[in-house]
């Protein structure tokens, strides 16, 4: 990330500093896949040294493990198995704090999670938990 933002402060074309942004985000196999599809890979816009700034003092800074087990309510862990970012037995480390925490590991997936991946479990997850109010 302070490679993001040294390039980016020092004017970095923006499609470039997309395009490091997107690799810490999404595994190899996900930039194979969308080039055998032939298809495009969207690259954030945009992107301002400011926002880098606060991303990266966010990734350095902020902490929950010593409150995480202070959450009661019922709670869905999700996480990427490939994720470079914020490394999977981190977010067991999280998961392991929040007594009954279920977890969804998904595999082939970096930071960036689609939404599909896990919907199925998330809909069980607000229905189980539902009746128990």
């Amino acid at each position: 990330m302070n490679g993001i933002v040294k390039a980016a402060s020092e004017g970095a074309d923006t499609d470039y500093i997309g395009m490091m942004i997107n690799a810490f985000c999404f595994t190899t196999e996900y930039f194979e896949a969308k080039e055998s599809r032939g298809s495009s890979i969207s690259v954030p816009k945009n992107v301002s040294v400011n926002g880098l700034l606060h991303q990266l003092k966010a990734l350095d800074e902020f902490d929950t493990r010593s409150r995480a087990g202070m959450i009661r309510s019922p709670t869905l862990s999700v996480h990427g198995l490939d994720d470079i970012m914020v490394e999977p037995r981190l977010g067991d480390e999280l998961a392991d704090q929040i007594e009954g925490c279920r977890r969804i590991r998904i595999p082939g997936v970096g930071h960036t999670i689609k939404p599909s991946l896990y919907s199925e479990a998330f809909t069980e997850h607000l229905a189980r938990n539902s009746r128990r109010s």
